[in-house]
């Protein structure tokens, strides 16, 4: 039963992210270059896809022995920024 539960939350979270893209980059689309008004932190960038994770999560995200990012999530994250031409800048929080 352990698999099936394992399995059942995989596809759980690659819904959600799969949602959770689509809905951002159909806001991306849909949306012309933000005004200095409605971006007053400079927090939008429609050059940039920002995605966070915990990165200890095994299997979804962990790191590996080199203290890279790694799992099923960051992996569909790398491949979606790749197909649409973004490149990958890896960002450490530690607040």
């Amino acid at each position: 039963m352990q698999t099936n539960s394992s399995r059942r939350q995989l596809v759980k979270s690659g819904l959600a992210l799969t949602i959770a893209l689509v809905t951002g980059l159909g806001t991306l689309a849909g949306s012309t270059q933000a005004k200095a008004a409605d971006n007053p932190y400079n927090l939008i960038d429609p050059t940039t896809i920002s995605v966070g994770t915990m990165g200890d999560a095994k299997p979804y995200v962990f790191t590996d022995a080199n203290g890279n990012f790694t799992g099923f999530d960051a992996e569909l994250f790398r491949d979606v920024a790749r197909r649409l031409g973004f490149k990958e800048e890896q960002v450490v929080f530690t607040g």
